[in-house]
C-alpha cells in the first residue's frame, strides 16, 4: 500500500529490539533507515528517541574512542532538536546522557553546567527519576 506514515517510529522499536539482543549493525542499518523516512515524512518529534537508541547502539560499540566520539556527536543533535522542540523533559534525558558520557571522559566541570543548567530550570515534579538522577549527578560533579 506504500503507507510510511509511523513507519519510523516502527522502525524505531525494531531497532530497539535489535540493541536488546545484541545485534549493533542491523539496529543502526535499521535507524538509518528511520532517519530517512522521518526526514521524508516530515515525522520530526521522533528524532529524539531514534537518536537516543542511536546513541545506546555505538556505545554497544566496545566504547572504542571513535564510538565515544559519534555517541557526543549524537548527544548534541539530540540537544538541538528537543531545544528546537522546547521540550524541557527530552532536554533533560539528553543532557542526563551526554553528562555522563562527559563524566567518563572527565569532563566534569562541562558535564556538570551542562545538566546544573537544565535541571534549575525546573519548579516541580522532583520526584520523577529523570530529575532524581540529574540531582545526584550534579551534586556527584561538584
Amino acid at each position: 500500500m506504500g503507507i510510511r506514515l509511523m513507519r519510523p517510529y516502527l522502525l524505531g522499536l525494531l531497532a530497539a529490539a535489535y540493541r536488546c539482543v545484541g545485534q549493533v549493525d542491523d539496529g543502526l542499518v535499521t535507524l538509518a533507515e528511520a532517519f530517512r523516512l522521518a526526514e521524508a515524512t516530515e515525522e520530526s518529534a521522533i528524532t529524539p528517541p531514534l537518536l537516543l537508541c542511536q546513541d545506546e547502539l555505538r556505545l554497544m560499540q566496545a566504547g572504542t574512542p571513535s564510538a565515544m566520539y559519534q555517541a557526543e556527536v549524537c548527544w548534541h543533535q539530540v540537544l538541538d532538536v528537543v531545544r528546537d522542540h522546547q521540550t524541557k523533559s527530552w532536554e533533560l534525558g539528553a543532557a542526563l546522557h551526554l553528562s555522563r558520557l562527559w563524566q567518563r571522559q572527565g569532563k566534569r566541570t562541562e558535564a556538570r553546567a551542562l545538566l546544573a543548567g537544565i535541571y534549575d530550570w525546573f519548579t516541580e515534579a522532583f520526584d520523577t527519576t529523570d530529575l532524581q538522577e540529574a540531582k545526584a549527578l550534579v551534586d556527584a560533579l561538584a
